[in-house]
């Protein structure tokens, strides 16, 4: 079992955040931009130094090695894109130059993550001319090639389709299944719709002011509209049906909301 625990984290703008993240479902850190969900990454991945507040299982984030945090924990930034090689097979492959694995595994392994992203036939192609959510997709599968045991993520669907979202969020159900640690920030509501059992986090002006499920995020509607977030069509459209009684439940998607309004 991976754990991740934060205690009384303090860095501009951060105030005082704490919580625990757990390899069994998904965490899901909403905040607008500025409310410090890029700088919570660069301290839970040790850009920053944290001064104690940051534990992998029993060990400070401080005590681990670069080696250690290279293997154990992958951080993709919301950044321009940059790659250092001719195709995208050989930048995947640099990914592996630390894995004490055959050449033909590696390969295999690049080939089976490349089919489930849906990007097998852009392999021997120059990284930098495929199209930005292609170049998203390779970035991902290169994070995750090592198989770290925790993987921070910063607005993974910026550039992609509605499509591709959901090649994103099945291959990423993928990887937590194998044991990986999943945490994922965004200002993106519509992520939740793919990670129905995530814990949720809602950060504001520094502060984590409100945890929980779904359901009870997402019902505190007048607060996330007061951070200048938007809830899903149907998140929102079923909380206003809700309030006047017509419905008694979160209802996450148009077939749900057809199916409960004419049961």
């Amino acid at each position: 079992m991976t754990l991740v625990t934060v205690t009384n984290l303090s860095h501009k703008p951060l105030k005082n955040v704490s919580f625990v993240l757990r390899d069994k479902k998904p965490t899901i850190l909403f905040g607008a931009n500025s409310s410090g969900k890029t700088t919570l990454l660069k301290c839970l991945s040790g850009i920053i130094k944290t001064e104690n507040s940051v534990r992998v299982n029993r060990t400070f984030l401080e005590k681990m090695n670069p080696y250690e945090k290279e293997m154990k924990m992958q951080t993709i930034f919301d950044l321009p894109f940059s790659f250092s090689c001719d195709t995208v097979e050989e930048e995947l492959m640099t990914s592996l130059e630390q894995i004490e694995i055959s050449k033909e595994e590696k390969r295999r392994k690049i080939k089976d993550y490349a089919s489930r992203l849906n990007i097998s036939k852009e392999l021997k192609q120059d990284p930098s001319t495929l199209s930005f959510s292609t170049q998203q997709k390779l970035r991902i599968i290169r994070s995750t090639l090592k198989n770290p045991s925790i993987l921070f993520m910063d607005d993974i669907f910026k550039y992609l389709k509605e499509e591709e979202k959901e090649e994103v969020c099945t291959f990423l159900k993928f990887l937590q299944d194998t044991g990986m640690l999943l945490f994922l920030v965004t200002r993106d509501p519509s992520l939740v719709l793919f990670f129905q059992d995530a814990v949720i986090h809602l950060l504001h002006q520094g502060r984590i002011v409100k945890s929980g499920t779904l359901l009870e995020v997402f019902e505190e509607d007048s607060l996330i509209s007061r951070m200048g977030l938007k809830l899903p069509f149907m998140v929102d459209l079923s909380i206003k049906l809700k309030y006047y009684n017509l419905l008694d439940q979160v209802i996450f998607d148009k077939e749900g909301m057809v199916n409960c309004l004419w049961k």
